[in-house]
């Protein structure tokens, strides 16, 4: 009699399942790369939330793995060891059922099936402890890819109103995972181009309907994320003047731009010999991140000497000697001495500051000198800055001053003051050994040069110079680049003589290899040389055969304060005449462990070898 009660209280649940049983489907298409989540809607009176309203236990089945799910079971296993949604598991709930339809959902994704739709079909049990456990079957169907796919977004319209029109147009209106996964790509893209940096973009599901494919995006936008720190380990540069370079200070609202426009602005200080991809860590605190990168610091700090031998020209030598990132400030000092024989020289000694005021714009003071023994004196001192309008570019304004004092049979005195502006591009990688890209320089110098000459009235006169020049490489092959180079230089001064200070030179390592230093000079010179290359080394190695050409043109006589006429200057064996010269020869460089050396024979055509010029080169870095 005991046991009759406990029939009395089951025989009703026993009755009612087949009238009560519910089936609860759950169908979801599949996009590569992203990953939804499942749902499922309970059409039951009597289910699992009555049951725990009531305190009986949560109702637990047996799974049954339907067509085209035996390979993906197994695959699914091995990938999430760790799930409990194992099909191997004699009962199970309904959250781990819902959860296992999801991995072969994943696997899907992973093999691109758009066309496939997981089925969960669930009997429920009375959720009684004594019933037996109700059954659930997962098959997967597959219905072929709808030809055409439209975007549904949610989230993040106030940061994209156009987000599905965006999605649209990067997937092409294709529905394969490719093309939905550019759809998203573009989403994450568009957020992070407007300051959103963690922007999150997936697809909640995809629901065909005919031959249209709806993709349900949810976009996370997240908060605008600004700079805290920009990290730059082992660059020995201090992070303020690192920033100021970068144009990245704290607060700095951070876009995928930014980050590349920072990179290049490194990259091309000079200061580093490689700058990695900048990558964006989270910071102290929401809504600010870290900004790190690998770099690789350049050695900047040069010794750098030239020694040139020439048949009855005697020796002549540049020494170039700079400092460069001066206690991780990223200052710098360089001085200059180049020799041309015959009681001429140059000398020229330079400050530079990289970041003035805190920010990108450089600052840099320069004193030089140009000797000419017996004839003039001439020294200048500018004051320049400098910025940079893009990454690679940098154009800059300076203020100068020169004066000239003529000695020997020559007499007076002149000034001038100006301005000059610039504008250069860096192009050419690899710094060392060229083997492709574009630089380019542009200069412009306006003034007003005065002349106070013994026995002649006070004179003023306006003062033009104008320069430009390209340089440009290209593979010509494996281990192979062809290498070109052209110069143009104009001094313009009205009417009048030109001043012997103002001559533009060319001849030996000013362009014309095979000639004399400064063998030629006039108010107008072209410049041209060209290099066939063969690369032997990734820091500087190459041998390399060489032809230059330079015109050379002279608009009037030249003078030195009372000296007018030119057959009474004394410039060192310097043709005045306008004409075309050309040099050929070859040379090669090697690395050294403490810097490189080199070495060029250049030759005049038509002239013995014993009229060659030898050029010795000595280069090193620290």
């Amino acid at each position: 009699m005991r046991v009759l009660p406990h029939v009395m209280r089951v025989l009703p649940h026993v009755m009612r399942v087949p009238v009560r049983a519910a089936i609860l489907s759950l169908a979801i298409l599949c996009g590569a790369g992203v990953s939804g989540s499942a749902s499922a809607s309970l059409t039951t009176g009597d289910g699992p939330a009555s049951a725990e309203a009531r305190g009986a236990p949560e109702p637990r089945y047996t799974l049954e793995l339907g067509p085209g799910l035996d390979s993906l079971s197994a695959t699914a296993r091995a990938a999430f060891p760790g799930s409990t949604a194992r099909p191997d598991a004699p009962l199970r709930t309904l959250a781990e059922l819902r959860g296992f339809a999801a991995l072969v959902r994943e696997r899907l994704l992973a093999l691109g099936a758009t066309d496939a739709v997981v089925r969960l079909t669930i009997v429920r049990g009375s959720g009684s402890e004594i019933d037996l456990p109700g059954m659930a079957r997962i098959s997967v169907e597959r219905r072929g890819a709808p030809p055409r796919a439209v975007a549904v977004v949610s989230g993040g319209l106030d940061v994209l109103p156009d987000a599905a029109s965006r999605f649209d147009l990067a997937s092409g209106g294709i529905a394969d995972p490719a093309h939905i996964h550019r759809g998203l790509t573009a989403l994450r893209a568009a957020s992070q181009a407007r300051g959103r940096y963690g922007a999150r973009a997936a697809i909640d599901s995809i629901v065909s309907e005919g031959g249209l494919a709806r993709v349900h995006v949810t976009l996370v936008p997240g908060p605008e994320v600004t700079l805290d720190t920009l990290d730059l380990k082992g660059s020995g540069v201090r992070a303020e003047v690192s920033g100021a370079i970068s144009g990245l200070k704290k607060g700095r609202l951070l876009t995928p731009e930014a980050l590349e426009n920072a990179r290049l602005r490194l990259e091309s200080s000079d200061l580093f010999a490689s700058v990695g991809a900048l990558e964006v860590m989270p910071g102290p605190a929401g809504g600010n991140a870290r900004v790190t990168a690998p770099v690789v610091p350049n050695r900047v700090s040069r010794f750098e000497g030239a020694v040139g031998v020439q048949n009855g020209g005697g020796l002549t030598g540049i020494v170039d000697l700079a400092l460069g990132n001066i206690a991780g400030s990223g200052r710098s000092a360089d001085a200059r001495w180049a020799g041309f024989g015959r009681g001429r020289f140059d000398y020229a000694v330079r400050y530079r500051e990289p970041a003035l005021f805190g920010r990108g714009l450089g600052a840099s003071v320069a004193l030089e000198a140009q000797v000419a023994d017996s004839l003039f004196t001439q020294t200048r001192w500018s004051l320049e800055i400098s910025g940079r309008p893009s990454a690679r570019a940098r154009a800059s304004a300076a203020l100068k001053r020169s004066g000239s004092v003529y000695t020997g049979a020559a007499r007076g005195l002149s000034s001038t003051w100006s301005m000059e502006g610039r504008l250069s591009r860096q192009g050419l990688s690899p710094p060392a050994n060229p083997e492709r890209g574009l630089d380019a320089r542009l200069a412009l110098e306006a003034g007003k040069r005065t002349e106070v000459y013994p026995g002649y009235d006070r004179a003023s006169r306006s003062l033009l110079r104008g320069e430009v020049a390209l340089q440009a490489a290209r593979p010509a092959g494996r281990g192979r680049a062809v290498y070109a180079s052209i110069r143009g230089e104009r001094v313009a001064l009205g009417e009048g003589a030109v001043p012997a200070e103002e001559l533009r030179f060319v001849g030996g390592n000013e362009g014309l290899r095979g000639h004399r230093d400064r063998a030629y000079a006039g108010s107008r010179i072209l410049a041209m040389s060209f290099e066939h290359r063969w690369l032997t080394d990734a820091r500087g190695g190459r041998a390399f055969l060489f032809l230059d050409a330079v015109r050379h043109d002279l608009d009037a006589e030249v003078e030195a304060g009372t000296l007018r006429r030119a057959p009474e200057l004394s410039l060192a064996r310097t043709e005045l005449s306008p004409g075309w010269e050309f040099g050929y020869g070859a040379g090669i460089r090697s690395p050294i462990p403490s810097g490189a050396v080199g070495i060029e024979l250049g030759m005049k055509p038509g002239a013995p070898l014993r009229e060659g010029k030898l050029h010795l080169h000595f280069a090193t870095n620290w």
